[in-house]
Parts: C-alpha cells; structure tokens; sequence
C-alpha cells in the first residue's frame, strides 16, 4: 500500500509541512508519532524498498538511499571496502545500517476496512497476493537484532569475533557526537491496534452485521415438513447462535485488553481474562454445533434422493462421516467451555513489542539538526533543479568528494539556511527562488542588433553552460507533464486527489493525473506514453535523463490520448469565439497558439496554419479530397501539440 505514503507526501507538501518533520517521519514515525496512523504511513518511505527473498538487500537498499537523499552520500562501496573517496569506513557502513536492523514490517486494519489480517511474509510455498487494504508501516519487530560486521559484500563472511556492530553515524560526520539513543515506550493502541478505538469499532461492527445476515437467513428458511427443511432451520438457527456468541466473545476479549493494559487492579485484569477465555470457548461451542448441525442437514438431504441414484451410498456414507467427525468436535468444545484456560484466550488482532529501540528515531533527529546542514543542502539542490532544469551541484546525490563541486557554494549555503530559518517549509523557499531576478531571465536575450536570439546566443559562447545564470535555461516538461497537460487543455484532467494507484494499461483512456499511476520495476510499471518521454526510474530518481527521440513526435501525432483530446480542443476553442468569428480561421489559429503555447503566432506561422485549414469547400492545401473543417482544426490542434513550444519550459 504505498500509494497511502505517496498521498501522504502530497498532503504534507500542500500542507507546507517542514521537510525536517517529513524526514524525521519517514524515518521514524513510529517511534515519534506511535499510535498515529496518518503519520505512520510516512514509514513508506522504508516499507517500498523491502525485498521479499533477501532482507540483506533491504537493508542495504535503506542504507544507499537514506544516503544519498538526506545526507548526499554514497555508501553503496562501503558495503564492501573503505569508501575509494571520502572518510567513510566499512565500519561507518554497518553502524549506519544498524540503525535499521531491529526493523520489521506490519499489517493494520484501517476503520471502515475489510481486514486485510496480519503481514504475508514471503514463503516459498505459497503465492503472494497483492493486498489494498490496510495500511502497511515499520516497526522495531527484534530490539536485540545484531548487525554483523561481514566482508567483500557476502553476509556468509561474517567477522564474529567483533561482535554485533553498535549503531553510529559516520565519524566524519559526528564530530564526536554520536545521536543519543533511548528506548521508546510505546502507548498501548501503538503496539496493540485493537486498543485504537475506531478500530474496535469496526471488528465490532462486523460482528453485528454477521449476527443481522444470520437472522435475515434465518427468516429466509420456510421448512415444507420435511427432514431436509428442519435441518436447514435448524441449522440456520444454530448459525444465528454462533454470530451471536462470537459478537459476546469478541466484546469480552476487547473489555480484556483494554484492562489489562490500563490501569485497572491486578484482580479485575485476571477477573475480565478468565471472562474473555470463558466466553471464546462458548463461541468454540456454538461454531461446533452449527456445523454439527450443517453435517446432520447433509445427511438428510443425501438420504432424500431416490434410492436409485447410483451417487447416494456413497454421499450417505459421507455425510455420515461428516457427522461423526462434527459430534467429536462439539463434544471437545463442551470440554474446553467446562474448564476454560486459565485466562488464555486469542487475541483479537496481531500485537507488537510495547518497546521500540528509538535508533531510527534518534538517527531522523540528527539527521535534521541545524548542526548538520547536509540534508538541507541535498533539498534545496534537488529544488533549485526543478525550477532551473540544472542543478548548483550537479552530483545531486553525492556531495562528496567523487561528487562535482557546486557552482556557486555561497547560494547553495545561505538556500539550506534560508530553508531552515523558514522551518525548513518549501513553499517559502519555492516563492524567494520564482520572484528572483534570476529566475525571471529570459532564455532568450537581446542580440546585438536589438532582437531575441533563441537560446541567449550572445552569452552561450563565453559561458555555454550558464553557471553565471545570465539566461534561463531551457527545459522540458517531465513525462508526467506532457500527458496532464494534454488533459488540462482538453478539460478532462481528473484532479481528484488520493487513492490507489491505477493500471498504466489505462493511462491513455482513463484521466487521473498521472502521478496516480502504477510506477515499479516490473514490465507494466510504467505506460508506453510515459516511457518515450523519459518517465521516473523506480528504482531511484534522484535526477531524470532527458532525451530527444523520433518516437516522442510519434506519441504526439498518433496516440489516442492526442487525437481525442484535440479533437475537443479544437471544438472548445471554436464554441469559446464570438459568434461572428466561428469561421474565422484567423481568429481560430491565434486562439489555438494562445491556449496551447501561451504566444500569439509568428506571421509565416499564421500563413502555415491557414493554409492547413484551407476555405470552406475546399481541403487543405496539399489534398486531393475535401477535409471536413473539424477535422482540420482537430489536426492544427495536433501539430501544436507537437510544437517544440509546447513541451519546452522557458
């Protein structure tokens, strides 16, 4: 369910959240925030690098990429050997993976939802399911997990003469203060969910509509006479009997739990458990019995047949086995109701340890310590290449010593200051870079002779890459981009926010935006569309590659997504003019140019697109056959589409 993390990170965004306590969150929210389901889902930010068939791989997964995003270091040839580069040891490498190491993964029931039961771990034997429900997020499952220090990269060459490995950061870093780890208390709806009262609430309701599908089945039941009919009422009967047993039992159990882990005396703890285990062994009983009663049932119908059905000895016999099967079961539920456990009973939903280590905890708060500045560098980096299609330091995820060198390291300084001064909240940061004169620059700049030459001609030759920032730089829309701007100008983009993620398979006929996709490694974890323009890499995409390819004209020309969408582009912007200008094939093209490029169109352009569109009764120039008129405007909506100005940011 990491589609609950990702909705997670556009609330906090739109929320204006301090990227700190974002951090801190994803790192360790259970530890910070524990027993708040809305902000456990920050812990997606672990669960997604889980691998089912080696939890080695997850934690060096965790380690690389709490790396490289917070800190701007790679340690991945750490995991090996001493870093070939900067002060960071193997050594480093483990303490900083013992961080996680206690790590575990857990299944909630969310209020409202089915159960989805407790986290599958991967078993061999048996074929995972992709499960919706509930909400998945990490916990410290084994406190006292080793970290064991191994060489050349294979877990089987462990050192044990060292001894488990002490969680730490790396000494270059630490400057002698090491983070301070103290053990979590957990309150008790953290580590036992059934305390959380919506929660129970929902258990709860499920058993009262069991109860009210049992008496609506009961109702439904009218016995002829026969033997068939009374088994089947009584059978029914004893269904009835058992929902409502089980709704007693589940009400015990619940009284149980929230007793013994709050304050109540000793004796009324004991007094509620042995209430609970009574009333579970009932509920046993009554279970029992109804299928007791369902075996009688089949033996009656089985007997109903005709004595010349070849099939009825052998469904007699069966039923009758069924039966003495289900009396043996009854009998032993009797025994267990006539002398419960003493106070053993089952718990309602899967417990957890009441304790947490506080490693992650104390590790997110170092992290985001004014004293240690690297991850405010790191994010205001990754910010500043959004806006400016180029980073200040090109290396985005490693600013080490392999890495590049900012290009303007005082900018680079006082942005992760200004960054933290504003409680470390995007949106200011966000508003000081989009109203500086530096953003505001044109890409193109007056030549010489007073006009605009594309591409800032004049500065290109002495300063090609534009690190003195005397012109904007030329970008593109991302992947992701394109398609919901095509949408956008269609009207038809979907803005509902949150939910699961959909298939990519319906990318081109469904019109959510697209970050509400599938996006993984697998072979439908990105839509064909998406692909040709260099979408998200899932498995890390901390900077995006940008190509220019023939098969991204092709998208644009031929694929469904564009052909409908133009074709309402075209209609809308023709329904949109004054009524003496729907003919009006000038009017119409400066229309399309203003709606799809945000510019009027240039004088040889309006003579194109004229031509394209042609007079009435007649087809475009070019064409032997006459082209309906909404066809043409359909197909000049196209060709803006492929336009170089539609897809470039300026």
């Amino acid at each position: 369910q990491v589609f609950r993390w990702r909705d997670w990170i556009v609330a906090s965004l739109n929320a204006d959240t301090g990227y700190d306590e974002m951090v801190r969150s994803m790192l360790a929210a259970d530890e910070l925030h524990p027993g708040d389901r809305d902000a456990g889902v920050a812990t997606g930010y672990l669960v997604r690098n889980w691998y089912a068939l080696n939890p080695n791989d997850w934690m060096r997964s965790t380690v690389e990429h709490v790396g490289k995003a917070f800190l701007g270091l790679t340690t991945n040839c750490a995991h090996c050997h001493d870093h070939k580069f900067d002060p960071f040891t193997q050594e480093d490498y483990f303490r900083l993976r013992a961080f996680f190491e206690p790590m575990g993964l857990r299944q909630d029931r969310l209020p409202g939802e089915a159960d989805p039961g407790p986290f599958q771990p991967y078993d061999y034997s048996v074929l995972r399911r992709v499960e919706r429900r509930g909400t998945v997020m990490v916990y410290d499952r084994a406190a006292d997990a080793p970290t064991w220090f191994y060489t050349d990269g294979d877990e089987r060459n462990r050192d044990l003469a060292r001894g488990p490995v002490l969680p730490g950061v790396p000494a270059f870093l630490a400057r002698g203060r090491q983070p301070s780890i103290e053990p979590i208390s957990l309150p008790p709806p953290a580590f036992n969910p059934i305390l959380d009262e919506p929660v129970a609430a929902t258990f709860r309701a499920d058993a009262v509509a069991a109860i009210e599908a049992a008496n609506r089945a009961l109702e439904e039941v009218h016995p002829l006479g026969d033997g068939v009919g009374l088994a089947r009422k009584t059978a029914a009967a004893a269904a009835l009997g058992r929902a409502t047993a089980a709704l007693v039992s589940l009400d015990a159990r619940l009284a149980a739990e929230r007793l013994r882990y709050g304050s109540a005396p000793p004796d009324q703890v004991v007094a509620a458990a042995e209430a609970a285990a009574a009333a579970e062994c009932r509920a046993a009983e009554q279970s029992a019995l109804e299928a007791l009663l369902v075996a009688e049932g089949g033996l009656a119908t089985a007997r109903a047949k005709p004595e010349t059905d070849a099939a009825r000895p052998a469904e007699v016999a069966a039923a009758a086995a069924a039966i003495e099967k289900a009396q043996g079961a009854v009998e032993a539920a009797r025994g267990a109701a006539m002398h419960p456990a003493d106070g053993a009973y089952t718990r309602i939903a899967a417990a957890y340890p009441a304790t947490s280590t506080g490693r992650r905890a104390a590790l997110a708060r170092w992290i985001t310590d004014r004293a240690n500045p690297l991850a405010a560098r790191v994010a205001v980096n990754h910010v500043w290449m959004r806006h400016f299609h180029e980073p200040l330091l090109s290396s985005v995820f490693d600013f080490g010593r392999a890495g590049a060198a900012p290009s303007h390291p005082q900018l680079l300084d006082w942005l992760a200051v200004e960054l933290m001064e504003n409680g470390w909240r995007m949106k200011p940061l966000h508003r000081l870079i989009v109203t500086s004169a530096a953003y505001r620059r044109a890409s193109a700049e007056p030549s010489p002779a007073g006009g605009a030459e594309p591409g800032g001609a004049t500065s290109v030759g002495k300063d090609p890459e534009n690190r003195l920032l005397k012109r904007m730089n030329v970008g593109r829309m991302e992947a992701e981009v394109v398609r919901d701007a095509i949408l956008h100008l269609a009207g038809t983009l979907d803005r509902t926010i949150g939910g699961m993620e959909l298939e990519n398979a319906v990318a081109l006929t469904t019109f959510r935006r697209s970050l509400y996709y599938s996006c993984q490694p697998e072979e439908d974890g990105r839509s064909p569309f998406a692909a040709v323009f260099d979408c998200a890499d899932a498995g890390d995409c901390y900077r995006r590659s940008r190509t220019i390819i023939p098969q991204q004209g092709l998208a644009l020309a031929n694929s469904e997504l564009v052909h409908a969408a133009s074709a309402k582009v075209a209609a809308d912007l023709r329904a949109g003019l004054p009524a003496e200008q729907h003919d009006d094939q000038r009017a119409f093209v400066a229309a399309a140019f203003e709606h799809l490029l945000g510019r009027a169109p240039q004088a040889e352009e309006m003579v194109a697109c004229l031509d394209w569109l042609g007079e009435e009764g007649r087809g475009p120039a070019g064409h032997p056959e006459p082209v309906e008129p909404e066809v043409r405007r359909a197909g000049l909506v196209r060709v803006l589409f492929n336009h170089n100005d539609f897809v470039a940011i300026r």
